[in-house]
């Protein structure tokens, strides 16, 4: 309901999605509404951009990873998938649409399989995500895990255990640390 009531709050949202499908280009100027209308839903009105909307709510620390809002990348490759399919739904009643290949328009076809495009980028800058780290209590190899869901490797900070999609070998970590005393100079750490 909360969409809905978001979406009808201002005249220029309702023509943002009215529009959507009546071109395959998509203009600016939708883009930019429905960019709004993502930050309206997500409580940051004076936003300037999902991702200065994204930025505010991370640093209030009160977020979890999924209840942030998209990044404009992911959002605009998720507005392109839907522009395209209302493109096909308003054109359904022509007997011979001439429909263009749905890749570049939020999906792509890597291996004669039709995927979904969920952004172009990274999720975040590599020195960021040194730092990502989950806090799963079984294996890793599920939708539910921050790191697999990412497309990273689960790291020494992650406090999973028994985790498949770690890049650590414990192995090698327990030969490393044969049990003997380290020896440490006190001046060293001053």
């Amino acid at each position: 309901m909360t969409a809905l009531k978001v979406a009808r709050s201002k005249d220029e949202f309702c023509g943002a999605f009215e529009a959507l499908g009546s071109d395959l280009q998509l203009s600016e100027s939708i883009t930019t509404l429905l960019e709004q209308y993502v930050c309206c839903l997500y409580g940051q009105e004076n936003a300037s951009s999902v991702n200065n909307a994204r930025y505010r709510m991370f640093k209030l620390g009160k977020c979890s990873e999924d209840s942030l809002p998209p990044n404009f990348d992911s959002l605009y490759q998720h507005i392109l998938r839907v522009n395209f399919a209302s493109y096909i739904g308003k054109n359904c009643t022509i007997p011979i649409l001439n429909a263009p290949s749905p890749v570049g328009y939020g999906w792509s076809i890597p291996a004669d399989t039709l995927e979904i495009t969920w952004g172009t980028q990274g999720p975040a800058p590599d020195s960021i995500l040194e730092f990502v780290s989950c806090k799963c209590k079984k294996g890793c190899q599920t939708n539910r895990c921050s790191c697999y869901k990412a497309n990273l490797k689960c790291t020494e900070l992650c406090q999973c255990t028994s985790c498949e999609n770690s890049e650590i070998d414990d192995e090698l970590i327990d030969s490393d640390f044969d049990g003997e005393a380290m020896d440490c100079d006190d001046e060293e750490f001053e």
